[in-house]
């Protein structure tokens, strides 16, 4: 598995010498490739700037890939704790209960965690407790209810059957499956679940959407089926199923429609975390934050190549339409 210390964008500054200070180190053991991870990098670097923390200067990362090799991740994560990091960044789930397996004692900063309470990564949202702060990807299990709706207020004009596209292995994901079930009556249609957890099953989850009926599906928030956003996309596409997403990557990679925190902007906030913690305040006493907002995404092009028509209502919510 790749390892790269020093500035994760460019190379160390040579040519700064030898940093007067502190140096401070940011380890990370992440889940995918270092493309796949580079673009939200970048806003997390460019946060750090901002608050006077420059690679190669006064700070370092320690940092591991696992390439898609989950069963690496605690491995990987012992690595970084051995190396002396002064703090640790966990966007997920899964890198955060590696990373409290670890060590108990440097402190972890979340990007974009699931029900961090309800999963027992922290004592509350108010008062984390232990070594972990940072944010959660949803304000709420709702969030994900809010999407059925969405969908469902396109989908007017067809059987309101749709399916769910969820990992049962992924944490911290039951609460959001339970929150579009319980949506589901209120809102006039029936949801399947279809299970997929590997990248082989995603097609496969797909095409059985298909064989079953279903006129088009929510996904249910999963690090894995990120990295695997264009068979997504295309899959759905191929059997004409219309799909809305939490994340605007989805989108831009040819989905419908999205709705859900603009993860850039977590990773960019989560700068203020590690400078709080490099000033001397513990992750005990840092409140856990939700997302500020949340944007809605029309893909216009791919609505067209399914043949439907947003409706003038739904469109005037987008944030963003893409065409």
């Amino acid at each position: 598995m790749a390892a790269i210390t020093g500035g994760l964008l460019a190379a160390p500054l040579a040519a700064v010498g030898q940093p007067k200070g502190k140096v401070w180190r940011i380890g990370f053991a992440g889940l995918l490739t270092r493309e796949q991870v580079m673009p939200w990098f970048q806003e997390l670097e460019a946060g750090l700037r901002e608050r006077g923390y420059v690679p190669g200067r006064n700070l370092e990362w320690e940092i591991r890939f696992a390439a898609g090799h989950p069963e690496q991740l605690q491995r990987l994560m012992a690595e970084i704790v051995a190396s002396k990091v002064d703090a640790i960044l966990a966007p997920i789930n899964a890198n955060v209960i590696a990373a409290k397996q670890a060590t108990s004692s440097i402190p972890i900063v979340m990007v974009n965690a699931l029900d961090p309470v309800g999963n027992g990564l922290v004592a509350s949202l108010a008062r984390p407790g232990g070594n972990v702060t940072g944010s959660t990807f949803e304000v709420a299990p709702e969030m994900y209810a809010k999407n059925v709706e969405l969908l469902a207020l396109v989908l007017t004009q067809r059987p309101a059957r749709l399916g769910i596209l969820w990992n049962p292995s992924h944490p911290g994901v039951l609460p959001n499956l339970r929150a579009c079930m319980d949506a589901a009556p209120r809102l006039g249609v029936s949801l399947q679940p279809f299970e997929a957890r590997t990248p082989d099953d995603l097609p496969r989850a797909i095409a059985a959407m298909h064989s079953s009926n279903v006129v088009g599906f929510i996904l249910l928030n999963e690090p894995m089926y990120l990295a695997q956003r264009d068979t997504i996309t295309a899959a759905a596409t191929t059997h004409h199923l219309p799909a809305i997403y939490t994340m605007s990557l989805y989108t831009e990679a040819g989905g419908l429609m999205s709705y859900g925190p603009n993860l850039f902007k977590l990773w960019r906030d989560a700068a203020t975390y590690f400078d709080k913690i490099f000033k001397g305040t513990k992750p005990a006493d840092i409140p856990i934050e939700l997302p500020s907002t949340l944007e809605l995404i029309i893909n216009l092009k791919s609505a067209k190549t399914l043949g439907l028509t947003i409706p003038p209502s739904v469109l005037a919510r987008a944030d963003r339409v893409i065409e």
